[in-house]
């Protein structure tokens, strides 16, 4: 059976959560510490998963990301559907800051 999300709920779903954060956080932006910038990321083309091989890392940076997407912006480029690939890592990023405030105890 096919799974299919619509486009325009998951827009509101995603627009939903980040004001959630906002609100929950109390910030209207995202901090992110210099040691806590780098990520490790996984080409695109092989995020699928394999029995026979593990995928590639490579090092990510949520600075650059973020940089980038507010060039493109900035410059009044038409965002394309690849930019996606920026904003992946930070919506995780959010994920790990909100994991780490919620659910891991404090010791």
């Amino acid at each position: 059976m096919e799974n299919k999300i619509q486009l325009d709920k998951l827009k509101f779903v995603i627009s939903e959560l980040i004001e959630a954060y906002a609100r929950d956080s109390g910030q209207n932006e995202i901090v992110i510490p210099e040691d806590k910038k780098f990520y490790w990321n996984v080409a695109p083309d092989e995020m699928a998963v394999s029995e026979t091989q593990s995928p590639k890392l490579n090092v990510g940076n949520l600075a650059d990301d973020w940089e980038f997407l507010e060039r493109m912006l900035s410059s009044g480029y038409k965002p394309m559907s690849i930019m996606l690939l920026h904003v992946y890592p930070i919506i995780s990023y959010m994920v790990k800051e909100v994991i780490q405030k919620t659910i891991v105890p404090k010791e």
